[in-house]
């Protein structure tokens, strides 16, 4: 497998931006949303990659593995459930934060048993979400991000 992402962050508070180096996978089905995240990803630095539907995100997984995914629910042919169920079942991405998009009202112990999630409910303004990317990419990632959730 490839790698797509990996990047490290820098702990400059001048940095606004992350850099190019910062893997993104976007699975959205609606095509304008997932334009404008894209859009808003790639100017503010990150490597964009996109998916219309779970299908194409998982394809994508099998040839390249993100440092973060932000996965709609609702999507077409597989949806985000199935999807986050099979990243938390492969080694390769069983612990990349997955920040889930949806117009539901799906809350954290919605998705109990795949893993830590973080949720933005559709609406939402893009600045709020490039927040939460940010804030989600500085945690540990692996055994000692289940530790720190675990403590909590």
């Amino acid at each position: 497998m490839e790698p797509f992402g990996n990047a490290q962050l820098s702990d400059s508070p001048d940095d606004n931006v992350l850099g190019a180096k910062v893997a993104v996978l976007v699975v959205e089905d609606d095509a304008a949303l997932l334009d404008m995240v894209g859009t808003a990803l790639r100017f503010e630095g990150f490597k964009v990659e996109t998916a219309g539907n779970g299908a194409e995100g998982l394809n994508c997984l099998r040839r390249t593995t993100p440092d973060l995914i932000l996965l709609d629910l609702v999507l077409p042919w597989i949806n985000g459930l199935e999807v986050l169920s099979t990243l938390r079942s492969t080694p390769a991405t069983e612990d990349v934060p997955v920040i889930v998009m949806t117009g539901t009202a799906t809350r954290p112990q919605d998705l109990n048993g795949l893993g830590p999630v973080d949720i933005v409910h559709k609406p939402f303004e893009i600045e709020r979400l490039i927040a939460l990317i940010t804030n989600v990419l500085r945690r540990p990632r692996g055994r000692s991000r289940k530790v720190l959730l675990a403590q909590l």
